[in-house]
């Protein structure tokens, strides 16, 4: 398979072996990590932040690379 792109999504392709992987086009992360998908304001977009912030409880199950 040939992926037009940067080499975040063909590092994300690797690493789906290992789990869930969702792929972030944001040039300004948020203070505190947040979920993907919906926003707030009802529109939709796989490739960002939502706003609604991850209680501390969940963040273990979670890991962020930064590139």
């Amino acid at each position: 398979m040939f992926v037009w792109g940067s080499g975040s999504k063909m590092l994300c392709n690797a690493l789906r072996k290992y789990g869930n992987i969702t792929h972030i086009h944001s040039r300004k992360p948020p203070d505190n990590l947040e979920y993907v998908g919906n926003k707030k304001d009802g529109t939709t977009h796989c490739e960002w932040f939502n706003g609604i912030t991850i209680p501390d409880n969940e963040l273990e199950n979670y890991y962020v690379i930064h590139l």
